[in-house]
């Protein structure tokens, strides 16, 4: 029980150092992400399509079932920008052969 505590306290650090990584600098901020269990949905701004096309193509390369839930234009101060929201999954890695020998 203990082991598994521990690491999902691990899993909330490696999912936020993630998308610190896959985020598009300066061009996008996320408004609200929310996990349950491996589903991941994300909400943010960003300063125009071609920003969310580029993050979604990141993400895919570290996470499964990538989909693009909505898209609108908003408007912050004089700025035309698009609100976005989207899910993923996160990928579960494979057992390694040592934790196979050990189940069996």
């Amino acid at each position: 029980m203990i082991e598994t505590l521990d690491s999902s306290r691990k899993d909330t650090v490696k999912l936020l150092e993630s998308m610190t990584d896959l985020i598009v600098p300066d061009r996008m901020w996320f408004t609200s992400l929310d996990v349950q269990g491996d589903n991941i949905a994300i909400a943010g701004i960003a300063l125009d399509e071609r920003t969310v096309a580029d993050f979604m193509v990141k993400l895919q390369g570290v996470y499964a079932n990538v989909t693009l839930k909505s898209l609108n234009q908003t408007s912050v101060g004089d700025n035309n920008l698009k609100n976005f929201s989207l899910t993923l999954t996160r990928i579960q890695p494979k057992p390694a052969a040592t934790e196979k020998a050990k189940t069996s």
